[in-house]
């Protein structure tokens, strides 16, 4: 099994079970906190948040007010995933992301897991940012990350250091 996706398990099982201590870094990730998403809308869930150099990684755990099946077999979820596309164009339209360009999706396995990726491009601050966000059905609820860095990182393949903490 490659690091990578070691490292984004790991990341399941800390977020999936909420024990990440609030000052404690994971691997060369910084923990920067939880946000309680719950307390502005319900079902919303939490946000776990981690920083490394140029790259940001936050992890959902949330149920959209309803309970959901293991995997990317749950006939709800491919309504979830054309209505978050159509938030991000209606964030595009916003100015939120400039120049937004949705990349092919495709599912993957990650430790027997099935996710579904998106990959995304857009603008911020001056830089191309690339972002990929990985969605499953767990334990009742969803399980998103968000994992965004530089276009200039990924391209010059630093981003694969991002994920290297996993021992293997």
């Amino acid at each position: 099994m490659n690091s990578r996706r070691t490292t984004l398990y790991a990341f399941m099982l800390f977020s999936a079970g909420g024990a990440l201590a609030q000052d404690s870094p994971f691997g060369f990730w910084k923990f920067l906190g939880t946000i309680d998403l719950e307390k502005t809308r319900t079902g919303a869930g939490v946000v776990f948040r981690f920083r490394y150099v140029a790259a940001n990684a936050d992890i959902f755990f949330f149920d959209a007010g309803k309970h959901w099946d293991s995997g990317l077999d749950d006939s709800k979820m491919s309504a979830l995933l054309e209505q978050t596309k159509r938030e991000l164009a209606q964030a595009a339209e916003q100015g939120i992301y400039r120049n937004m360009e949705l990349g092919p999706a495709e599912e993957i396995v990650i430790s027997g897991q099935p996710f579904h990726l998106q990959r995304m491009t857009f603008w911020r601050t001056g830089s191309k940012q690339v972002s990929l966000t990985y969605t499953t059905g767990l334990r009742g609820k969803l399980l998103k990350y968000r994992i965004t860095v530089p276009e200039v990182v990924s391209s010059i393949g630093t981003s694969n250091a991002l994920f290297e903490q996993s021992g293997e």
